[in-house]
């Protein structure tokens, strides 16, 4: 294996992180937002106008490790200064990177279904409506994530031929 496979392996595992954090990221801003009703009309636009540059950068960031792992490679040097050209790992590197989607779905399985267990709990232990529960949202992010993070692991084959398509 290339030293440059090798760190395009490793960015776009950094990637493929970075894309399952930003689902934890992008509620807890949104309910930021949301957080104080009272607020004026001209800090609530500012405000939003900020938001949405941060989810920008940090997509733009998402895509650039998923995609354009090359020009980072390039621009960081990341494959100069090794006595050898190559590595003698002999698996291929989509294969790294399938195991590298289930690794990381796996771990947010592992993040997300206790909380999900837990808000699932206290939802049946208050015995009111599910639109009268005070931390429904996050009930249902969990839900999601858990299934997200199921889906991910087995179609990683799927998502590693997505990503290779989109990278090339």
């Amino acid at each position: 294996m290339l030293i440059t496979t090798f760190w395009k392996i490793v960015l776009k595992g950094i990637g493929l992180w970075m894309l399952v954090k930003g689902l934890e990221i992008f509620p807890q801003v949104f309910s930021a937002f949301y957080a104080f009703p009272d607020r004026r009309d001209d800090i609530e636009l500012i405000l939003l106008f900020q938001y949405l540059g941060v989810i920008a950068v940090y997509l733009l960031l998402t895509a650039l490790f998923l995609f354009k792992d090359s020009a980072i490679i390039r621009m960081l040097k990341l494959d100069k200064g090794f006595a050898e050209t190559t590595l003698n790992i002999t698996y291929p590197a989509n294969n790294i990177l399938k195991i590298a989607v289930i690794v990381i779905a796996a771990v947010t399985l592992m993040d997300s279904l206790p909380g999900f267990c837990f808000e699932m709990f206290n939802f049946w232990q208050q015995k009111t409506f599910f639109n009268q529960y005070g931390r429904s949202a996050y009930l249902v992010f969990d839900l999601v994530k858990s299934v997200l993070a199921f889906l991910a692991m087995t179609n990683s084959t799927t998502i590693v031929k997505w990503i290779s398509k989109k990278a090339t």
